[in-house]
């Protein structure tokens, strides 16, 4: 019992974020994020890389999401790893300033330069242009 504990513990995180995808692929919702605001979030394309790194499609995942291992490893480390992991606080929060930026430099270059089915920004269709229009309808 006591090591069922412990690993759910330790899975927990994992079945938090399966449960939630799988929560919203039902309901056909995809990425919250992209639904609400219209645009694509910095890891957009992740769940697609991960499906296809299931199917042995590795080409077909790093076209996904560039950073899939990068976020595979990452998460692994915060589940897995002892703290500090890598000897010291200070360079702990180096290695997530590291990955952070990593990820936020893709994301802004993915804005700027990629446009395919994937990747795209559709603010019209947004949540947030819906209620904003629905409230001007009411106020008006």
């Amino acid at each position: 019992m006591k090591l069922l504990k412990k690993l759910l513990n330790k899975h927990a995180l994992l079945i938090c974020i399966a449960l939630y995808a799988t929560i919203l692929y039902i309901i056909g919702i995809g990425c919250p994020i992209r639904a609400f605001f219209g645009v694509p979030c910095p890891t957009c394309g992740m769940t697609r890389a991960i499906i296809k790194l299931f199917s042995l499609d590795i080409f077909g995942a790093f076209e996904c999401h560039l950073l899939f291992p990068l976020a595979i490893i990452a998460l692994i480390i915060l589940i897995y790893a002892k703290k500090p992991f890598l000897g010291s606080k200070k360079r702990e929060k180096y290695f997530w300033t590291v990955i952070i930026i990593a990820f936020l430099l893709y994301y802004i270059l993915r804005l700027i330069f990629v446009r395919n089915s994937i990747f795209y920004i559709d603010t019209y269709n947004s949540m947030l242009l819906q209620l904003i229009n629905t409230i001007r309808g009411v106020v008006e």
